[in-house]
């Protein structure tokens, strides 16, 4: 969504849905949003704490308990068991050590655009470290749900380097992007999507999955295509594919969703103005699907 829609579009998505929260006060800076966000994230997710300071790593323990219920709280569609993949928390000492690890990564990160930047500190409150589990047989480097906006979880196992966490956390801020942006658009048509049938392809994990986790496949791998196209720095990656097998997967999963959405119509309007303007970023052509698209 960052690079897709641009910095603009993404704050006026988070004031679109947390200026209610506002009161009579006037918010001119993106500090005060980010004071207005949180508001909203409590009232809307009442269950899930919210960091409001301006460290997003958690270190107490009772708080990361919490976060990680969160993740599982009203969550119908998940195909992985990703709620279920958070493991438990790591020793103390490996704990505060990973997390060293990941905030020179985060600092990294956070020094390769100043927009994205803006964009990451605003929409991400929380970042929880702990292992991954194998509930489906396969450990995960780390995830976000739609029921704990603004919290990141990284499992930052031996083999992650410091460029794979610089990705990763691209990749999850492009989950809670598409979350905002679905609290003010439908993306979906949920009562289909619930179907067994109506599953396609996903970009990223190349399997057969839900409508939402294949289109939110395609926006990360977007994402992380025009990000090495721009700003991420270059170097040996193991989280993600190589781009030219990434540009292979977004074109080949947005198929698998557009031949998918002729026969069961999932996919809302806003849904196809997000896929358009990632097949029109990647230099490809979007196919129509529908009876007035």
């Amino acid at each position: 969504m960052f690079s897709t829609f641009g910095r603009d579009e993404v704050i006026k998505d988070i004031y679109r849905i947390a200026a209610p929260y506002a009161g009579p006060a006037q918010v001119t800076t993106v500090g005060e949003l980010r004071d207005v966000f949180h508001r909203f994230l409590s009232r809307h997710q009442p269950y899930m704490p919210v960091n409001r300071s301006d460290d997003p790593f958690v270190l107490d323990s009772e708080l990361e308990d919490e976060l990680v219920r969160a993740y599982s709280f009203n969550n119908t569609l998940d195909d992985l068991r990703q709620t279920q993949i958070i493991g438990k928390a790591y020793p103390l000492d490996v704990k505060l050590a990973r997390i060293d690890f990941a905030r020179r990564a985060l600092d990294r990160f956070l020094s390769l655009d100043e927009e994205l930047s803006a964009v990451f500190e605003l929409a991400i409150h929380s970042i929880i470290v702990r292992p991954s589990d194998r509930p489906a047989g396969r450990a995960s480097h780390g995830g976000s749900s739609s029921a704990a906006l603004g919290v990141i979880w990284l499992s930052l196992g031996p083999s992650v380097n410091e460029l794979d966490v610089v990705e990763m956390l691209l990749h999850e801020l492009t989950h809670h992007l598409l979350f905002i942006d679905e609290r003010s658009f439908a993306h979906f048509d949920y009562a289909e999507m619930a179907r067994e049938s109506n599953r396609a392809y996903s970009a990223i994990l190349n399997l057969r999955r839900p409508v939402d986790k294949v289109l939110h496949s395609i926006v990360v791998a977007t994402e992380l295509v025009l990000g090495r196209q721009s700003f991420l720095p270059s170097g040996a990656i193991t989280v993600h594919p190589p781009t030219h097998k990434l540009s292979a997967d977004i074109l080949a999963a947005y198929a698998s969703l557009v031949d998918l959405d002729r026969t069961c119509g999932v996919i809302k309007p806003r849904g196809h103005e997000i896929l358009a303007r990632c097949l029109e970023r990647c230099g490809a052509e979007p196919a129509m699907s529908g009876p007035d698209r």
